[in-house]
């Protein structure tokens, strides 16, 4: 094997661990994102429903 035919293949090697990692990390974002957006609804009904409270008395 010749220097050129290393580099490539190191090359080919960090990319696709690259893509694997961007992989990984959307996928986590996105489970974040939906636990975020779940806890967000929650405290809006809480915060809506003492704000209806607060305006019947």
């Amino acid at each position: 094997m010749n220097t050129t035919t290393i580099l490539c293949i190191l090359l080919l090697s960090l990319s696709i661990v690259m893509t694997l990692f961007l992989l990984v990390r959307s996928i986590i974002d996105t489970i974040q994102e939906h636990k975020r957006d779940k806890r967000n609804a929650q405290w809006e009904a809480e915060y809506q429903a003492a704000r209806m409270k607060s305006l019947e008395k």
